[in-house]
Parts: C-alpha cells; structure tokens; sequence
C-alpha cells in the first residue's frame, strides 16, 4: 500500500482544467470549493501491486475508436478490505 499527499497551497485551482461535467461540477462545488484559499491538502491510499487485473481491447480496427477499457476493479476481496484498511490507519 501507497500514501500519496498532496499539498494544495491557497488560491490553487482544483479541477477548474478540466471539462465541465454535470457529476464531476457537484463534487467539486461540494468538495474542493469550501478549501479554495486555504491551506489543504489531499490523502489517499493507493494499490500498487492489485490482485484483480483488468483488462484493454481493441473495439474494432478503427485506430481512433476508443479501446474497450474493463477496469475490473475490486475482482478480489482482498483488494478492497487493504483499501478501506489503509483508511483506517
């Protein structure tokens, strides 16, 4: 398990580059916005070595179609109990 901090110093933009998207806008005005000006910063845990594996397909052989993408997130227990055990640190 990794920890990664991430220092945010006051007045830094959180998100603002990215493409407005109606769910992506909700959690940043309930989120980050509050922080806006503030000293803050961001901890979150991070599975480096997952037991389930996902997967990257070719959808078709357009080279600029999007590839079928399956995260498969969480396949294994195991995985999730190490996250939500790391939060508890």
């Amino acid at each position: 398990m990794s920890y990664m901090l991430r220092i945010i110093p006051p007045l830094t933009p959180v998100l603002t580059d990215v493409p407005p998207q109606p769910t992506l806008l909700h959690v940043y005005d309930k989120v980050y916005k509050p922080y806006l000006g503030k000293n803050s910063f961001t901890f979150f845990p991070a599975l480096l070595r997952p037991k389930s594996r996902g997967t990257v397909r070719l959808k078709s052989d357009d080279p600029y179609e999007d590839p079928l993408i399956d995260f498969n997130l969480f396949q294994y227990e195991e995985d999730l109990d190490k996250v939500v055990d790391s939060k508890l640190v």
